[in-house]
């Protein structure tokens, strides 16, 4: 039981280091997720229910698992005691509590300088306490015996393990301009790149990806397919119209196979979130 807290510092001219901010002994800071190894392997397109987790294998391999996790044995001792001059330039807090370590993002938002009154035996007062706001779940556990990294949201760990975006990362403009000027599709309405979103930059992404596995039979199969879903988003000419976001939303759902019709009523039916089956 208790947690060493190291603290990942913006130094003098912009590198990074890592030092140890506390060892509190008396109980862990972060809580364990009853549903944490009931993950399920990180896909962009999966949508999480409440209390679940992602989980990304063989996170050891990835360039962005930060170097201090691969060194077998944890030890504070590799690390300088954090400095009060540090305050403002953490980026990130990770906790080491029974052989997990959790993560947890510090924003400057997060490190503010306020007049606080403290509570406990007595009463404490200070004119300006410089202070953290830590969670209770953090935005990352990764524990060494699986080498799996948990987590929820994407977004929330992206200022941690730099490069871990690729897992779903925008289109570039290139990419973009590429699979609009596909001869699949039509644009119609003055649409063009610069219309499209972020949301639909990520898909575009994964279509891109999508289609290059695809043999040409493949991808008349799923045309077919979305013609059928989608029938109007065709123009008599083979193409697919494409005017506004919502049209290319859900021509790229297509290609990702994500309409499908129930077994019982006939129902035809759209899936924000897919998880594949084993």
């Amino acid at each position: 039981m208790g947690t060493t807290l190291i603290a990942r510092i913006i130094a003098e001219g912009g590198g990074a280091e890592y030092r140890k901010a506390l060892t509190y002994e008396k109980a862990d800071i972060f809580l364990l997720p009853d549903t944490l190894f009931e993950s399920i392997d990180y896909n962009p397109g999966v949508a999480l229910e409440d209390n679940e987790w992602f989980g990304l294998a063989g996170f050891s391999n990835k360039p962005y698992c930060p170097p201090f996790l691969l060194r077998t044995n944890f030890s504070s001792a590799n690390y300088d005691a954090i400095k009060s001059t540090d305050f403002g330039n953490i980026t990130f807090l990770c906790g080491y509590q029974n052989g997990h370590y959790f993560f947890q993002r510090v924003t400057p938002a997060r490190q503010v300088n306020q007049k606080r009154l403290f509570f406990g035996e007595y009463c404490k007062y200070e004119e300006n306490s410089a202070s953290i706001t830590l969670n209770d779940y953090a935005d990352a556990i990764y524990s060494p015996f699986e080498d799996k990294l948990y987590f929820q949201k994407l977004q929330s760990i992206s200022q941690i393990f730099d490069g871990i975006n690729e897992l779903y990362r925008e289109a570039t403009e290139g990419e973009v301009n590429y699979f609009l000027q596909s001869d699949f599709i039509e644009l119609q309405g003055g649409f063009s790149c610069n219309n499209v979103k972020i949301n639909n930059r990520k898909r575009i992404a994964l279509a891109l990806e999508t289609l290059r596995h695809f043999s040409a039979a493949e991808q008349h199969t799923v045309f077919e397919y979305v013609k059928d879903y989608c029938p109007e988003l065709t123009n008599g000419n083979n193409r697919f119209a494409i005017h506004n976001e919502d049209s290319l939303k859900r021509l790229l759902f297509g290609i990702e196979q994500r309409y499908y019709t129930t077994p019982v009523g006939g129902e035809r039916r759209m899936a924000n979130s897919v998880i594949v089956l084993n």
